[in-house]
């Protein structure tokens, strides 16, 4: 997909890229350009201070030690020269070239707001977080992002709050202070406020959308009603949570219309792999899952016939005119005869008029099927794989298996959970009894 950013400085920053694997590094290796780093000091109550940062290469480098024997310097172009001397830094990871794309997106976008910093700790020690910009003759402008200890100052630019974050992921060995004694970060806000679609009466609105081609320009598609409940439920739902790059793309983007039953337009949504496109980059966004009506979570759909967990049975799909056949271990297997795969289900008690309490619809090859908005009907569309995924991880915190599914866990109102399982476009889905998690 072609992406590009509306800075020509941003095409200097991307010109250079790390070679060195941490395999095949050298024990002494010189980091490149600095674009972002964070340290923490302790001088009060111990000897210690502890830096990462991430050079225009992608590569990350982490020093730790005694602060009276490391002497790290107080000024900010100090820093830097010392950064790039070396002293000894570890190189212990490595970007890839879409995350470093997005990083150096948000460290070129940064904006400065001052250091105007306040105490709130005595002998914590602090820490300190910085974007690095470079001009044209490659002078460096350090910003602060953050600052979080004995002192506390945050940067509320969106692009300095992502790049804050991102420093504590990518360097949990420095130490901070999160949000008692350090920056809150970026607070999450309904969509509607943030696309100003406040007022609108949802439910009547009618939707169209078309999709980006960066060469062939808008592709009308088809909006079914579901598709369009789930957008105004996004809406009315949806919060933004954060800042992902400040990027701009010239396709693969998905544009929603809204309009009144007049065919006035009234607003839009643009969406780029689960992420709100607007017009200073993309942002996360989540729904609530608190809010998500447990029967609609409990629902699937196969060629338009809607079923529910814990409700229909197998008696009930077969009487739709589905032939199943019954495993030894009492699972039934359905027939999706065109293409000789199989969907799955298991009752509780084992009868055919059981309720069902799982689904399994992963193996189904070119079966017309959906779950909460998300259709599985053996399509290649590349944005249904990368929603639902995304879907799962922002409402949810699925996490990855080691065998590649993405698993989502919610604990319903009567105490059982309910497990959805993806590798794709289809789902599994699950229904037990009240068992802890993590």
């Amino acid at each position: 997909m072609k992406r590009f950013i509306c800075l020509i400085a941003m095409i200097l920053l991307l010109a250079g890229i790390c070679h060195t694997s941490l395999a095949e590094a050298p024990a002494a290796v010189v980091p490149g350009q600095i674009i972002l780093y964070t340290y923490y000091r302790q001088i009060g109550w111990g000897d210690q201070v502890q830096i990462g940062c991430v050079d225009a290469n992608g590569c990350l480098w982490l020093l730790t030690g005694h602060d009276s024997v490391l002497q790290w310097p107080y000024q900010t172009e100090e820093q830097l020269e010392y950064l790039q001397a070396s002293h000894g830094m570890e190189l212990v990871g490595q970007l890839n070239s879409e995350e470093l794309f997005d990083l150096k997106s948000l460290v070129i976008s940064a904006e400065d707001q001052g250091h105007a910093s306040h105490p709130v700790a005595n002998d914590a020690g602090t820490e300190r977080s910085y974007a690095v910009q470079y001009g044209p003759e490659d002078q460096a402008h350090g910003i602060l992002l953050g600052m979080s200890g004995d002192d506390y100052f945050e940067n509320f630019d969106p692009n300095a709050q992502a790049l804050y974050q991102y420093l504590r992921q990518l360097f949990p060995q420095v130490t901070w202070y999160g949000e008692s004694m350090g920056p809150k970060g970026f607070q999450p806000v309904p969509i509607r406020a943030f696309c100003g679609m406040e007022g609108l009466d949802l439910d009547s609105l009618a939707v169209s959308a078309a999709y980006m081609d960066c060469e062939a320009g808008p592709r009308t598609l088809n909006v079914s009603e579901e598709d369009r409940l789930y957008l105004l439920h996004l809406i009315r739902y949806g919060k933004v949570t954060g800042k992902a790059n400040a990027m701009m793309t010239t396709g693969g983007t998905t544009c929603y219309d809204l309009s009144d039953q007049a065919g006035n337009f009234l607003a839009s949504l643009e969406l780029y792999h689960g992420l709100l496109v607007r017009s200073d980059g993309m942002y996360t966004i989540t729904t609530d899952p608190a809010v998500l009506l447990e029967e609609q979570l409990l629902t699937f759909t196969i060629n338009g016939v809607d079923y529910q967990l814990g409700v229909s049975s197998p008696a009930d799909l077969a009487a739709d005119g589905w032939a199943y056949e019954t495993e030894a271990d009492g699972v039934y297997g359905f027939l999706v005869p065109e293409f000789e795969s199989y969907f799955y289900a298991s009752t509780d008690g084992g009868e055919s008029t059981d309720p069902i309490i799982s689904i399994n619809l992963m193996g189904a090859d070119g079966l017309s099927a959906s779950y909460c908005g998300f259709s599985a009907d053996g399509k290649t569309d590349e944005c249904t794989d990368t929603d639902l995924w995304d879907w799962l991880v922002d409402a949810f915190g699925a996490k990855q298996s080691e065998d590649g599914t993405l698993v989502a866990r919610y604990r319903l109102q009567n105490g059982k959970e309910l497990i959805i399982e993806t590798k794709d476009t289809r789902v599994f889905l699950s229904l037990l009894p009240g068992l802890a998690y993590d």
